[in-house]
């Protein structure tokens, strides 16, 4: 084929085509694409003949010349959703968009079924959790049902981690997961990741041994994330791994660029037909370990997605069964001088709380009744309110501190219900719900809420983050909470 019959195959393609050179300059554009961006084009910057609504999605995949891209763009009008694959063509780049807003909209409509059944999951595990970590700090508790207690928290925690990762590989598939990047040790995310699976690895007296060799190791990164992928890998070794073995957990710099971390681990290995599909969802779920050991398949898959999303890479060996496995985290370093964040502080204590006002907003009774205990036991004085129309009426009576609502109530959502309360003066609200995806978030902090927390809510995560937003709230006070006549 002639390059005049490729370009005849491109004039008659439904499919825009768009060509530029590195500069970003276009040099072609097909047919389709003529009609879809209009003219003039040619030798103008790709990005300028852009709709301005659509060049933010641009922008960033155009920044890293020489790397391929897939996204969506919803910029070139109401109801219009075009799919861009961009790929790297010697010192050129070639840019395909595709109509998909039928394919957006079955999207949509998935993303929506998958918050909702979020939520759903989430709401009944919140009061089980939040129940379970309280009653486990009693020191009078015999020791077997202390670990009873363990035991419980530990598998609600693997349902929540399940939906996790249900709604991950979600956002992975279609190139939405978000990250949240700072400079972040990895040295400190390994051990808590290596804490967090203390009680797995002491049930089956098995030794983490380190190495931390790394002589550089802060990156820049979404820590929370990178300590989960760490988190899946340590749990993996510990479970695939038999009683008394060891885990070896080293770092070190292949360059003055990046850094490796390696989970090694003596247990029943990977066989050789498993190894090709071991980071593709559900594919890992239907080998024999899986069975007998149990998952799905999806920890791994979300974990590689995340490693690469920060330039790096995941991979896996193993000499076969019976043979351990090692995983290698490959990382680029922060620049040169960089320092971590520093860790986050402890909760505050019942005596540091003050005497703080807090209006409970939620329908789910079991959820109310232990979280209202919990926070009275650390200090702060609150009153409960199960529907948006209770809480308003609250608030007209008395005065409040701060107000932590659900968004899904009975009559109405948390979202109007702080609008309301913003028109009256106050803007020191914490969002409290099962729906955890970007788009939720992204929609309390339209309504007002200073932060939005996710069920089952970590009783240690919500203290800091009211502590959080009181500070924040005194350091710009804009009123109370309180009655609307006042």
């Amino acid at each position: 084929m002639t390059a005049i019959d490729a370009l005849a195959i491109l004039e008659q393609i439904e499919d825009a085509v768009v060509v530029i050179d590195a500069g970003g300059a276009v040099v072609f554009v097909n047919a389709a694409a003529g009609r879809l961006l209009g003219a003039p084009h040619i030798g103008r910057s790709f990005l300028d003949v852009l709709p301005t609504a659509a060049r933010a999605d641009f922008a960033g995949p155009l920044a890293s010349p020489g790397a391929a891209a897939d996204f969506q763009t919803r910029g070139f009008g109401d109801g219009v959703t075009l799919g861009v694959r961009l790929r790297p063509t010697g010192p050129h780049a070639a840019i395909l968009l595709r109509d998909v807003s039928h394919r957006a909209d079955a999207d949509r409509g998935k993303d929506l079924f998958l918050g909702a059944l979020s939520h759903e999951l989430r709401t009944p595990l919140a009061p089980v959790l939040m129940a379970v970590s309280s009653i486990e700090g009693d020191p009078s508790l015999p020791e077997r049902v202390r670990d009873d207690l363990a035991m419980i928290r530990r598998n609600i925690e693997f349902e929540v981690r399940l939906i996790d990762d249900l709604l991950d590989l979600n956002r992975v598939l279609h190139n939405r997961l978000p990250l949240q990047r700072e400079n972040a040790s990895l040295h400190r995310l390994l051990k808590s990741a290596a804490e967090s699976s203390s009680v797995e690895a002491r049930d089956k007296q098995i030794r983490l041994q380190f190495d931390l060799g790394a002589t550089r190791d802060v990156v820049h990164a979404d820590a929370a994330r990178v300590q989960q992928v760490l988190l899946t890998l340590v749990r993996n070794a510990i479970k695939f791994s038999g009683v008394g073995g060891e885990i070896e957990l080293c770092t070190l710099n292949p360059s003055s660029e990046s850094i490796e971390l390696v989970c090694r681990d003596e247990g029943i290995g990977v066989p050789a037909d498993v190894l090709p599909k071991l980071f593709s969802a559900f594919e890992a779920g239907d080998s024999a370990a899986s069975r007998k050991f149990g998952g799905i398949g999806l920890g791994l898959a979300v974990g590689r997605a995340v490693i690469d999303l920060h330039g790096g890479a995941l991979t896996a060996t193993s000499g076969g069964t019976g043979r351990g496995s090692s995983f290698v985290v490959r990382l680029p370093l922060a620049p040169v001088g960089a320092s971590a964040a520093p860790a986050p502080k402890p909760a505050a204590t019942a005596a540091s709380a003050g005497t703080l006002k807090l209006l409970l907003v939620e329908d789910h009774e079991d959820t109310a009744r232990v979280l209202r205990r919990l926070l009275s036991m650390r200090g702060y004085d609150v009153r409960l309110a199960a529907s948006a129309t209770a809480a308003f009426a609250a608030a007209e009576a008395e005065a409040f501190d701060l107000v932590i609502s659900d968004i899904g109530l009975p009559d109405g959502n948390g979202y109007d219900l702080m609008r309301r309360l913003r028109a009256k003066g106050f803007d020191a609200g914490i969002a409290m719900t099962g729906y955890g995806r970007e788009e939720d978030v992204a929609a309390s902090r339209a309504a007002g809420f200073a932060a939005h927390v996710v069920k089952p809510v970590d009783l240690q995560q919500l203290v800091r983050t009211i502590q959080s937003v009181i500070a924040q709230r005194k350091s710009q006070p804009r009123g109370d909470l309180q009655n609307a006549s006042a």
